[in-house]
C-alpha cells in the first residue's frame, strides 16, 4: 500500500509540473507567432527540474508495482515484526516499562516484609546459637541423643539385618603384623562408615600358656563387634580356645564409638578396664586417662602384651574436647 501511496504522489506532481511547462510553452509561441519551425524549449517546473514536453511519457519514467510486490505486501505480519513493531511503539511501551518497574518494586517489598521476622529472629538466636557447644555437652549424653544417634547411623547404612555380611566392608582377610608373631591388628567395621580395632596378643612360643589376650579399640556397635571378634577367633585363632578381651580403649565419648560398652561388658566377661579421656565423660568409662599417660595393657600369666607392645594417650581437641 505504501508503494502505491508513493507511487500516485509521484505521479500528480509529474503531471503538475507538465502542465505548468506546456503552459508557459504555449505563452511562447503565442508571441512568437508566424515562424515556422519546431520550437524546441525546456520549462522548469515548480521543483526546479527542467521538462521537455517532446520527451517520454510518465509511463516510461514512473513504472506501476508488481503483481508479487503487491502479494507480498497483503501478506500478514509475523510474531517477531509484529512484536518489533510493538516494541518501538511509545504509547504500547510506557504504560509497559511503568508496569514492569511497579510489579518489580511491590515483590520486593512484600519479601521484605516476609524475611523481616526471620531477620530479626536471626538477631534474636545468634547469641544462643553462639553457644551450641552446650547442646552438645549436656544434651549429646542423655540416652534419647544416644538412639537418635545411632538410628540416623543404621539408617544411613540401608537399615539392620539387610545384609550377608557384618558391617559396611568385608575386612576379615585383613591382619596386621605390630610384633613378629605375637601382636596382630584386626580392624572392625560396625555402624555406618565406623572402623574399630581389635588388638591381639599371642602367648610366646616356649610358653605353655594358651590363653590370648587382647584389647579392642572403639565399640560402637557391640553385636557386630561380637560377631565380628567370634568370626576372627575361628579363623585365625582356633588352637587358642582361651580367648580374653579384657581391655576397651575409646578414642572419644561419641556415641557411635561408645553406645556398645554397656553390652560388651556383659557379654565378655573377661572384660574390666574400659579407658577414655580424662574430660570426655566416656559412657562406663573406669580407667580415665591424660595426655602422656600410657595404657596397662593386658596379661594372663606368662602372656603379657606389655612385654611386646606399649600405648601411650596422646590428647588431640579437635573433634571433641579430648
Amino acid at each position: 500500500l505504501q508503494v502505491l501511496e508513493n507511487h500516485d504522489k509521484n505521479k500528480k506532481k509529474c503531471n503538475a509540473n507538465t502542465t505548468r511547462g506546456r503552459q508557459n510553452a504555449s505563452q511562447i509561441m503565442n508571441k512568437n507567432d508566424g515562424s515556422s519551425g519546431e520550437v524546441e524549449m525546456e520549462s522548469k517546473g515548480a521543483n526546479g527540474y527542467s521538462h521537455k514536453p517532446a520527451g517520454p511519457s510518465d509511463d516510461d519514467v514512473y513504472s506501476n508495482p508488481t503483481l508479487a510486490e503487491i502479494d507480498e505486501l497483503d501478506k500478514p505480519l509475523s510474531w517477531l515484526d509484529y512484536l518489533r513493531a510493538i516494541r518501538h511503539n511509545h504509547c504500547v511501551m510506557v504504560p509497559c516499562s511503568f508496569s514492569i518497574l511497579f510489579v518489580v518494586c511491590f515483590l520486593s517489598i512484600l519479601s521484605g516484609l516476609i524475611l523481616f521476622p526471620q531477620f530479626v529472629l536471626g538477631l534474636v538466636m545468634s547469641h544462643f546459637l553462639q553457644r551450641s557447644i552446650w547442646f552438645v555437652e549436656f544434651l549429646y549424653p542423655m540416652g534419647i541423643a544416644r538412639w537418635g544417634h545411632l538410628f540416623l547411623m543404621k539408617m544411613g547404612g540401608g537399615g539392620k539385618g539387610n545384609k550377608k555380611v557384618k558391617g559396611h566392608s568385608r575386612t576379615i582377610e585383613q591382619r596386621f603384623q605390630l610384633a613378629p608373631g605375637r601382636v596382630y591388628v584386626h580392624p572392625i567395621p560396625q555402624l555406618l562408615d565406623n572402623i574399630g580395632y581389635l588388638i591381639v596378643c599371642l602367648p610366646p612360643p616356649s610358653s605353655k600358656c594358651s590363653a590370648v589376650v587382647a584389647i579392642f579399640i572403639d565399640c560402637g556397635d557391640a553385636n557386630e563387634s561380637i560377631a565380628e571378634i567370634n568370626h576372627i577367633r575361628e579363623v585365625y585363632y582356633p588352637n587358642h580356645p582361651n580367648f580374653e578381651l579384657q581391655t576397651l580403649l575409646c578414642t572419644h565419648k561419641h556415641h557411635d564409638h561408645t553406645a556398645g560398652n554397656r553390652q560388651l561388658l556383659k557379654e565378655e566377661p573377661a572384660l574390666s578396664d574400659i579407658y577414655g579421656g580424662a574430660i570426655e565423660n566416656v559412657p562406663y568409662c573406669n580407667m580415665p586417662v591424660k595426655n602422656g599417660e600410657s595404657i596397662v595393657l593386658p596379661s594372663s600369666g606368662e602372656n603379657d602384651m606389655n612385654d611386646v607392645a606399649s600405648v601411650e594417650c596422646i590428647a588431640v581437641p579437635s573433634h571433641t574436647r579430648g
